[in-house]
């Protein structure tokens, strides 16, 4: 109810803003496909939809059980164990009971604690837009700056999914390590492009800061001999 409230708030903003047709109407037309992705991704997510699934056995049917000899590191089959199987031939050995097949029945289960890509895939759209315009309208940024502000923020965000992704569930004991390595590597390969993101945006929010404030002295200089020559 929440996000289909906001929803619909953020149509109302929209419609009144069209009605009087002000300038950047671009600008304002990203922000609503901001806000539209943020309540459809979480309206989706809500519902449980746009998570990482995964197999897990949920029953085991075995079929053919057998009867082995395991005599002086040599295993001998000695027949099925329904047959009547004379276990002499096996002085001195262990007598074991294999099943010769089975067949396994999975389910989808849910990884826990629960992981969404949708989370994920609607940070990479919708902070792209932000970025966006906070360094094209507000910042005055080229479209070089823009771009690679953009692709920083892409790449932290792909990290940060594989980083999640690398779970030790249904894992072997001997490769739970390699897989929290990866995690931490993909971690700190985002975090530096976090940083490097951080660093030319804040650049460029310097940037436009100093020309708007130089614009605004050339301006007041200009108004002061203008007035005082007239």
């Amino acid at each position: 109810t929440a996000f289909v409230a906001f929803l619909l708030l953020a149509l109302l903003v929209h419609y009144d803003r069209n009605r009087y047709k002000p300038r950047h109407q671009m600008n304002h037309h990203l922000m609503f496909l901001a806000c539209l992705l943020c309540c459809v991704c979480y309206m989706t997510m809500a519902n449980g939809h746009g998570r990482i699934w995964r197999h897990a056995i949920q029953d085991v049917t075995p079929y053919d059980l057998q009867r082995w000899c395991d005599q002086d590191g040599e295993t001998t089959l000695l027949g099925s164990a329904d047959e009547a199987t004379d276990e002499e031939s096996c002085i001195g050995g262990n007598v074991t009971y294999r099943w010769r097949s089975a067949t396994a029945n999975f389910k989808r289960v849910p990884l826990d604690p629960p992981l969404f890509y949708g989370m994920y895939l609607m940070w990479l759209c919708t902070t792209g837009i932000t970025l966006y315009l906070l360094c094209r309208p507000v910042a005055h940024a080229s479209f070089r700056v823009t771009a690679f502000v953009i692709a920083c923020n892409s790449v932290t965000i792909l990290c940060g999914l594989c980083a999640a992704s690398m779970r030790s569930e249904g894992v072997d004991a001997a490769s739970i390590p390699r897989y929290v390595t990866s995690r931490w590597v993909y971690w700190i390969f985002g975090m530096m492009f976090y940083v490097l993101l951080l660093s030319v945006l804040n650049r460029a929010v310097r940037r436009a800061a100093n020309k708007q404030r130089a614009n605004a002295a050339n301006a007041a200089t200009f108004n002061r001999l203008f007035f005082r020559g007239v």
